[in-house]
């Protein structure tokens, strides 16, 4: 004979039992779907491997030359060298030479969306900067917020200058262009955000993030400075000039006794 007792304790029972098939079933089907998304995202990444990427590029531009479409066998071309620059040596250093060659590939394409839009300069005092190592993907980062806060954002032709030279104990580089600028408060912001990485108060007590500024702007910038700082110190980095409607003008400052000792070690190392 079941008691009131035994009635709730058997009821108990069953609904945890109840309770622990339920949690039992959705945790299955959870880990189910973990795993289907697992197996798509290695299908893609599959997909999209550096090998499958440079033969997919190296075809359409074989097929764009028997077509006699020189324009973009010669954009695949550049596309597939920027590529293969960007995803084979991540966290590597390069020299600025090979920098700037990923940079006129970078330009090339930029030139072909953009027809008649963007002139480029360089001028470099002392070509032996050129074997200077750096961080890869430094410049054309530069060159592209240029590109895309600067020249597209300006009426009529855009001009991008890229001039290089020595101190007696800095390398400068200088990258300036007249486009749309940036007002000052904007400015302001990018500045305290490459000063303060991590979003440390101000002079004046205010916190860069939570001042106003514009989409994308600095982002690139910000990631550029940070590297330099990784790899050769905090006093290191970029400086950032600008004025509304005229233009901006990064600068890259270096240090050049720091950087021999670096490539020394780096050539010691691969030895």
């Amino acid at each position: 004979v079941y008691t009131e007792n035994d009635e709730i304790g058997s009821l108990i029972r069953s609904i945890q039992k109840m309770i622990y098939s339920i949690n039992h079933f959705v945790i299955r089907e959870y880990q189910l779907e973990l795993a289907n998304k697992s197996s798509e995202l290695k299908a893609l990444q599959a997909q999209i491997n550096p090998h499958f990427l440079y033969n997919t590029l190296e075809n359409i531009r074989a097929t764009a030359l028997m077509r006699d479409a020189e324009d973009i066998a010669m954009l695949t071309e550049a596309l597939s060298a920027m590529f293969r620059y960007s995803i084979s040596s991540p966290g590597e250093t390069a020299t600025i030479r090979e920098e700037l060659k990923n940079v006129n590939n970078y330009l090339l394409i930029q030139k072909y969306r953009f027809p008649g839009k963007i002139n480029y300069y360089e001028e470099i005092e002392d070509s032996e900067a050129l074997d200077y190592r750096l961080p890869v993907l430094t410049i054309q980062p530069i060159i592209e917020n240029a590109v895309n806060h600067g020249v597209e954002m300006c009426t009529g032709e855009g001009c991008i200058r890229f001039k290089m030279f020595m101190t007696d104990y800095h390398l400068i580089i200088r990258i300036s262009d007249n486009g749309a600028g940036m007002d000052e408060d904007t400015l302001e912001s990018l500045r305290e955000k490459l000063d303060n990485p991590h979003g440390e108060k101000n002079g004046n007590g205010k916190n860069w993030k939570n001042r106003k500024q514009s989409k994308g702007t600095g982002i690139g910038l910000y990631n550029v400075d940070q590297r330099l700082k990784f790899y050769f110190g905090n006093t290191y980095g970029l400086n950032v000039m600008s004025t509304k409607n005229v233009g901006t003008v990064v600068e890259v400052i270096l240090p050049l006794n720091e950087n021999r000792m670096f490539k020394s070690c780096r050539d010691m190392g691969g030895q």
